[in-house]
Order: structure tokens, then sequence, then C-alpha cells
């Protein structure tokens, strides 16, 4: 019975050849597109999920209009961490980071060249405790 089916669909394949090439054109192509978002959804869900209390961190962003051109970056002024545990009482704590480049670490005799190294204060140990 199943392979009278393989056969109807074969035949029909072969006989309408261009109509065949574009309907599996088109279902591979909305299949591809239908993946990339659900791979796109899960990566952005998946922020900060490391910590058990992630629906309480917050990333701040900042919209720059540079030469008529609008950028949303992850950089904020300097002062932004301290105003924010100061200024308001939801904000538990603010943290701030910079970005360093590379970096040789060492410790006696063993050395790490780290690129793109990331320095945190203090406040993000206890941002990150308080909540454990």
């Amino acid at each position: 019975m199943i392979r009278n089916y393989f056969k109807i669909t074969i035949r029909n394949l072969l006989k309408n050849k261009t109509f065949s090439a574009i309907n599996i054109l088109g279902l591979s192509l909305g299949l591809t597109v239908c993946l990339l978002i659900a791979a796109y959804v899960v990566y952005e869900t998946g922020y900060d999920r490391f910590n058990e209390n992630y629906k309480i961190l917050y990333r701040v962003a900042q919209h720059q209009d540079q030469n008529g051109i609008w950028y949303k970056v992850g950089r904020t002024p300097i002062k932004l961490a301290p105003t924010l545990n100061t200024e308001f009482p939801e904000v538990e704590n603010a943290t701030r980071f910079a970005m360093w480049g590379n970096v040789l670490l060492s410790n006696e005799d063993k050395s790490l060249d780290e690129p793109g190294a990331i320095y945190a204060e203090s406040a993000l140990l206890k941002c990150l405790a308080s909540h454990l």
C-alpha cells in the first residue's frame, strides 16, 4: 500500500517538475526560516539564565545618535550605577562593567594572556550572592 503512495508521488513530481520544484523550494525555505527564528528566540530568552533569579536582573542600554544614525549600545555614563543605587529605592544593587581588551595575568611563574577581558566591580558578586 505504501509502495503505491511512493509511486504516485514520484509520477506526480516528474509530471509537474516546475510546480514540484517551487513547492519543495518553498517548503525548505519556510522550514529554514522557522528554525532560524526559533534558534534566535531561544538565544534571546536564555540571557542571564545562569542565575536562578534571572527575572530580577536588568541590563541598562543607551540609545545614541551618531551623525543622524541611532545605535543601541550597552554603554552608559560612569556615574549611572552609583546614581541608581542612591536615587532609586527599587534598585537593590547596580554594578558597572568595563571592556579592557587584552590582559596579561600572571602569578609567580604562571601567566595567561586573556583576550577581550571584562572588568566588573565587586558589587557584582553582591548582586549575584544576595539571591543565591
